[in-house]
This record gives structure tokens, C-alpha cells and sequence, in this order.
């Protein structure tokens, strides 16, 4: 029963978090090798002959986290080590991480690309209600005065590096009509997972003093995790798994467009992203139908440390783990059926509707989905970008994205975060930069356009 104690310590946490992500920016026409990720049917054509990204941050998380000097340890780790502080619990933090390390995308042809990524990536879902068992470990509260019943709670944390090369191409141009298809093959290291089910979780207290505390638990976690979470170290590469991303796209062009606005009026895609599996050397499940203690100090449930709480909540409920080698996870597969509306030259409506089916991986979870608008205006040196993001989890968030050609900063959540004090106020929070190489016909010459204009109107 060594690592229980984090399955009783990650019922605090109440949000998901979202993999190869940056809200708003990445829905641009500009965002290149960003957006490939995601969305690999619209690779090509491209707007850049090259565009490669040096280095892309993205950190969900309380602001004091992300401007932190231990900010590279909650990158690399996904936070989780922060998770030993008991103040940090109480707060429900939640932090995710999406590490795009150096990548890029060449330009093959006028109607195709190749592509080359590597990402670090850690996200978690959460499926709670509310346990009241959270109070257990405030030290706050001297006196206990707690009656919960039958709460449960489901968690699935996995993090993993991957490198991948990808290609897409125009497969049909007639008239106004194009389509496109793309894809990526992955080779995938897992740096830690578990699945989390915790049922049936009964408690009563009084004074200082656990009368009882009862649960069903089926939980499995893997070292990795473990050691991400109670020492913040990141694991590079563990045994190789492996994935695919694969998406098309439709799009309606635009007989009138100009050298440098979006050939397009409409486009439609659907991708599907995150299909594989990853491998670990060894994990441990952790099974019991019914543990329970009864009549025993809250003070054996404080702990400095993770360490010390597993090895204490082992004794306290004698369950025992089972080692097993070679362990298999599936990846948290995505789908994305997104839109675009261009209005008039410059301005765009961009929609997208996202499912996480994470209940391939942890059958306890419920499928998340998310929907974003994200208005937009950008050539090819600046971009403003306003994501407007609803899911399942969060009512409503509103950010900003600016780009000014290579340098991207962004939140999905700028003007929202401070409104849900209940999720711990993180903060949403990202930086890229790129280094992109403009086809000539791409910069927009206006007093030329200008006069070409006039002439035609003369005639």
C-alpha cells in the first residue's frame, strides 16, 4: 500500500487539465508546427517555407508556481511535486505542462510537409464529489466535526515525452474546393502515470479523533509517478511505446483572395490525436474492497512528506501492493471537430469541439469536452488572439494571445482565472519561439495592391 496516500491526497484536486495545448494562439494561420500537433490535416499547404519552434512553455498553475525560481521542476515534472506541501492540497491546486521542445516544419512542396516534434507532456483528469475527506488533512481545523458518505473519486494522471515525425499533403484541389490529410508517428516515453478509483469513502470525526473511516480502492500507479511526485524528478525515457495523431481537412477557397490574406472562406477538420500505448518497467496495484480503520488520532494522517504518509496509511489500513512488470497504458485519445469562418480579409472565427475519451484509460472517468471560439485577427507579422473556452469541468474562461512574429505570450484564462476560488486560482500561462521563414509571396506590398486596385476599377 505504499503510494495510497496519494490517491487520498489527489481527491483534493477537482479540474482536468488538456495535452498539446495553447489556447487561442494555436488556432492561427500562423501558428505553424503549433498547430500541427493537434490539428495535422492542416499542415499544408503552409504559410512558411520553415517554421520551427526553438522552444514552447505552457504551465497551468498558481501564478506563484509559474514565476517561481522551481518554475523548470513544475515544467519538467508537471507540478507534482509541489503536491507534498499539505497547504498546497488544501488549496486544490492543479497544474498541467506542455513542453514543445526544438521542432519543425519544412515546406516539401507548394501542396505538402514534413514535419519533426518533440513534446513533453503531463495532464490530468479528475471525476470528484467534493470529499468532504479533504478536511482530514487541514491543520487548520483543530477540532474535526466530519460526516461524509459514499464520496468517491477518480484520477488519471499520466506525463510523457515523445518524438515524432509527421507529413501531410493536398490530396484534392478543383474549382473552390481543396482537402487535405495528415498524420504523425510518435515514439512515446512514458515519465509516470496512475489510475486512481477510490468508492464508497465513508468518515466520521470527532474532536480530533477519526471515529472511522471506510473505502473501496483499485488504484494503480507506477514508480515513476511516485517519484515525480515525492522527490520532483523528471524521468527522461522509460521502455518505448508508441502513437499516431491524424487528421484532414476541407476548405472552400476564396477566388478573390490576395497574396498574403487566407486563401480560404471556410474550412472544416476532424483529427484524432494520441493513439498508442506507453510502457513502463513496473507498476504496482493496489486492490481492497473494503479497508477501514477505526477510533485513531488525525496527527498518524499529517506527514512532512509523502514517503512518511504512504508508509504511515500502510500500516494504518495493512493493504498491500502487487508489483507487475511491463505495464501497458493506453494514451488519453483525443478527437477535435473544429471550423473556421474567415470575415472579409483579415478577421476570423475559429470554433472547435473537443472529447478526451479518457474513460479508454480509466473506465471510472467521464468524457470530457470542452468547446472554444476563438475570434482572431493576424497577417504575417502580428496576431491578437481571444480564446473563449466552456467545458465540462469549468463554466467559462476568456484569454489573450499576442504574437508579434516569433514571439508568442498567451493565457487561455487572463481575465478568469481569479473567478473559481474553489480550483486553487491557477493561472493559464504560455510562451513560444519560433523562427519563421516567409514564402516571398506571403508579405503584403499595400501600395502596390493599392494601385493594382485602381487600375481595375478604371477599366
Amino acid at each position: 500500500m505504499k503510494h495510497f496516500v496519494t490517491s487520498i491526497l489527489l481527491t483534493i484536486i477537482s479540474i482536468s487539465a488538456f495535452s498539446q495545448y495553447f489556447p487561442g494562439y494555436e488556432t492561427g494561420r500562423f501558428s505553424g508546427i503549433s498547430s500541427a500537433n493537434i490539428r495535422p490535416g492542416g499542415m499544408s499547404p503552409m504559410p512558411y517555407k520553415v517554421d520551427a519552434t526553438i522552444l514552447g512553455v505552457h504551465v497551468n498553475s498558481k501564478p506563484q508556481n509559474i514565476f517561481s525560481k522551481n518554475a523548470l521542476d513544475v515544467i519538467f515534472t508537471g507540478g507534482l511535486n509541489n503536491l507534498t506541501g499539505y497547504h498546497e492540497l488544501l488549496n486544490r491546486t492543479h497544474v498541467f505542462t506542455n513542453l514543445q521542445g526544438p521542432s519543425i516544419q519544412v515546406q516539401a512542396s507548394p501542396k505538402a510537409s514534413v514535419s519533426f516534434v518533440w513534446n513533453t507532456r503531463n495532464i490530468w483528469l479528475s471525476n470528484l464529489t467534493e470529499p468532504g475527506v479533504a478536511q482530514l488533512f487541514n491543520p487548520e481545523l483543530p477540532d474535526l466535526m466530519l460526516n461524509s458518505a459514499n464520496e468517491s473519486a477518480n484520477i488519471m494522471i499520466t506525463g510523457w515525452n515523445e518524438w515524432g515525425i509527421g507529413a501531410a499533403g493536398v490530396v484534392y484541389d478543383e474549382g473552390f474546393h481543396s482537402f487535405s490529410i495528415g498524420g504523425f508517428a510518435k515514439m512515446v516515453f512514458g515519465t509516470g502515470h496512475a489510475n486512481i478509483n477510490m468508492n464508497n469513502i465513508n468518515l466520521t470525526t470527532s474532536g480530533n479523533t477519526v471515529n472511522n473511516m471506510s473505502f473501496a480502492m483499485n488504484t494503480t500507479i507506477t514508480e515513476n509517478l511516485y517519484r515525480q511526485i515525492d522527490e520532483g524528478r523528471f524521468n527522461f525515457a522509460d521502455q518505448i511505446g508508441y502513437g499516431f495523431d491524424f487528421g484532414l481537412e476541407y476548405k472552400f477557397l476564396n477566388p478573390r483572395s490576395c497574396p498574403g490574406g487566407s486563401n480560404y472562406r471556410a474550412k472544416f477538420g476532424l483529427s484524432l490525436t494520441d493513439i498508442g500505448k506507453t510502457r513502463y518497467q513496473s507498476a504496482t496495484h493496489y486492490t481492497n474492497d473494503n479497508a477501514s480503520i477505526t477510533g485513531i488520532s488525525r496527527d498518524n494522517f499529517l506527514h512532512a512528506s509523502v514517503k512518511d504518509a504512504t508508509d504511515s496509511l500502510q500500516q494504518l489500513f495493512n493493504i498491500t501492493g502487487t508489483p507487475a512488470a511491463d505495464y501497458s497504458v493506453m494514451l488519453p485519445m483525443s478527437m477535435r471537430v473544429y471550423g473556421e469562418i474567415n470575415i472579409r480579409r483579415r478577421a476570423i472565427i475559429y470554433n472547435e469541439f473537443h472529447f478526451m475519451f479518457a474513460q479508454l484509460t480509466n473506465p471510472d472517468m467521464p468524457v470530457f469536452f470542452r468547446y472554444n471560439v476563438t475570434p482572431r485577427f493576424e497577417d504575417d507579422r502580428f496576431g491578437v488572439y481571444v480564446p473563449l473556452t466552456f467545458t465540462n469541468y469549468i463554466p467559462a474562461d476568456a484569454g489573450l494571445a499576442i504574437r508579434l512574429k516569433p514571439l508568442i505570450i498567451g493565457s487561455g484564462n487572463l481575465f478568469t482565472f481569479w473567478a473559481y476560488e474553489q480550483r486553487g486560482k491557477a493561472l493559464d500561462f504560455y510562451v513560444m519561439l519560433k523562427i519563421p521563414i516567409l514564402n516571398d509571396d506571403e508579405r503584403i506590398d499595400w501600395k502596390s495592391m493599392m494601385s493594382i486596385r485602381a487600375k481595375g476599377n478604371k477599366r
